[in-house]
């Protein structure tokens, strides 16, 4: 890809913003990385270091607190003076330009709309935040729709789920709205359930994981599972579960399983061994016996689902303000996982299934 020659505009069209009742209280940092989100966060504390964003037009620091209708102002447009480079600011008009191609997609999966938050259903494959590496985020592409989409407000993620993983996920409207659906998760008024695949077969029915799992940064964190068993199949030693994480830990849900020794299909990261039902390449062949015995018994082939099978299936708020009970089925390529492994999996389209109540 070349890159254009032409001065960077800079920055966004809209360089200075009125604080609202609802972004009152941020800090000055975090309010412009939301407020301003094509701008890289290093060129924000750059500029802060420098006195080029103003507050009511005086300099300011990075941890200052707003205060509703406070003015904040960025550097002038069209300055190439405050870059290095002109890829160091991508333009609204260049970075709306990539997300154009998936907004249309995005729009459509919004699965419920309410006052204060909506649900999303994520796919597989989609980072939450952005990050080193990362071209596309769910959080890039939601500030990219709420544009066209006034009703959305500023959305905010109130969870995360994994890169790998598919499902519910919950976005907040408002920074109010995320902070009480954030408490509620805390007080444990959020439940969410979880479907998946498993390499190998519990050893019971219901079980609980309660083990530590240590964070690099956080240290050792206690961690708690539920795991209900829906179905196994004793020939390939694959599983179909359900789990309810009580706690809300990083890659909580594959690491539990991966320790017990049931990794879920298409673990990289924590799998004790090398999971080759990740590869599309590899085919089963599956012997369908006859009415004769005496006749050569017939084959079909089924080619094993890609991608990690774990699945956000339902989440229930329990808080008159916020209340939520909402289900959301698998995408095909878990049922085709399921097919493969003869496991059952017609139940994960119903919206009463919950054992864990």
């Amino acid at each position: 890809m070349s890159v254009s020659s032409s001065p960077p505009f800079l920055p966004p069209p809209q360089s200075a913003r009125r604080v609202s009742a609802d972004e009152a209280g941020q800090r000055v940092d975090r309010y412009i990385r939301r407020a301003f989100p094509f701008v890289p966060y290093t060129l924000v504390h750059k500029w802060l270091r420098s006195g080029q964003v103003r507050l009511n037009g005086a300099r300011v620091k990075a941890d200052a607190r707003l205060s509703q209708d406070d003015m904040v102002r960025l550097p002038p447009q069209g300055t190439t003076s405050n870059v290095r480079t002109s890829e160091e600011v991508r333009t609204p008009d260049k970075v709306r330009t990539l997300d154009k191609k998936t907004l249309s997609l995005l729009r459509r999966r919004i699965l419920l709309e309410q006052e204060h938050f909506f649900l999303i259903d994520k796919p597989a494959g989609l980072s939450c935040q952005g990050g080193r590496g990362i071209v596309q985020s769910l959080d890039r592409q939601l500030l990219a729709l709420a544009e066209s989409h006034p009703s959305l407000g500023m959305p905010r993620l109130v969870h995360r789920l994994d890169r790998a993983t598919s499902g519910l996920l919950l976005v907040a409207k408002s920074r109010r709205a995320a902070a009480d659906l954030a408490t509620l998760f805390q007080k444990g008024k959020v439940r969410k359930t979880y479907c998946a695949v498993l390499e190998g077969t519990p050893k019971k029915n219901i079980l609980t994981y309660h083990s530590p799992l240590v964070d690099k940064r956080k240290g050792e964190q206690e961690a708690t599972t539920h795991l209900f068993l829906l179905a196994h199949n004793e020939v390939y030693d694959n599983s179909l579960v359900l789990l309810r994480p009580v706690s809300g830990r990083k890659h909580q849900l594959r690491r539990h399983l991966a320790e017990a020794g049931t990794p879920i299909m298409g673990e990289r990261l924590y799998a004790l061994k090398k999971q080759e039902t990740f590869e599309t390449i590899k085919e089963t062949i599956v012997a369908k016996p006859t009415a004769n015995p005496e006749k050569t018994t017939a084959t079909t082939t089924v080619t094993t689902a890609q991608g990690l099978m774990l699945h956000a299936l339902r989440l229930v708020i329990e808080e008159d303000k916020y209340a939520l009970d909402i289900h959301l089925p698998p995408p095909d390529n878990f049922f085709t996982a399921c097919l493969s492994s003869r496991l059952e999996a017609q139940s994960l389209r119903d919206s009463c299934l919950d054992p864990f109540a």
